[in-house]
């Protein structure tokens, strides 16, 4: 996911020099190449790990919101399809 994105940005970052110079593809070296791919990697990862922990808290704050406030969240009685549904008059 994120680390795969990341991994695929900064190689893509160290390939687009050699295009603006004119140079080959290959002219950074290998060691470059990985060197990029594995940092990318780290910060994708890195990145994606900060996000899902900043959603898990939002969402305990908010579990624990409604918690709180049962009043302000209500549940619904359940309505049966019968009273979803319009009645059905065929037109012929």
């Amino acid at each position: 996911r994120g680390d795969l994105w990341g991994d695929s940005v900064l190689f893509a970052f160290l390939l687009v020099p050699n295009d603006r110079f004119g140079l080959s593809r290959h002219d950074p070296g290998v060691h470059r190449q990985i060197l990029f791919a594995t940092v990318g990697w780290f910060v994708g990862y890195y990145l994606i790990k900060r996000t899902e922990y900043a959603h898990a808290k939002w969402d305990r704050e908010l579990f624990e919101y409604v918690k709180q406030h049962p009043e302000d969240f209500k549940t619904k009685e359940k309505k049966r399809i019968g009273e979803l549904l319009e009645d059905f008059y065929p037109i012929r």
